[in-house]
């Protein structure tokens, strides 16, 4: 629902980084639309065919089940680097300079 909507960039955008996660949105928005696309009318046809809806759960489960295995064999996209020293970030913010007594903007 819309917490789906609201949370899922900002948690890959926190996991894939920034330089990663165009391409990973892009591809995640993708097998969404496809699926959006795909789904209902597979799930019509079969349940004309079969009078139940059992055989669209569990394609959409296989479906579900080989996204999770494709993350296993793919390995995954590369994660950011992670700083083991949060000052050393912090130390190129504009705040932090300002507060160690230089001004922004100025020219002495």
């Amino acid at each position: 629902g819309v917490q789906t909507c609201a949370l899922l960039p900002l948690s890959a955008l926190e996991v894939f980084g920034p330089q990663s996660f165009s391409r990973f949105y892009g591809i995640q928005n993708m097998t969404f639309v496809i699926s959006a696309f795909l789904a209902p009318s597979a799930a019509g046809i079969s349940f004309d065919q079969t009078g139940s809806y059992k055989n669209a759960f569990l394609g959409a489960a296989g479906v579900f089940i080989l996204g999770i295995a494709s993350l296993f064999v793919s390995g995954g996209m590369e994660l950011p680097a992670k700083s083991s020293n949060i000052n050393e970030s912090a130390a190129t913010t504009p705040v932090d300079t300002v507060s160690k007594g230089h001004d922004i903007g100025t020219e002495t």
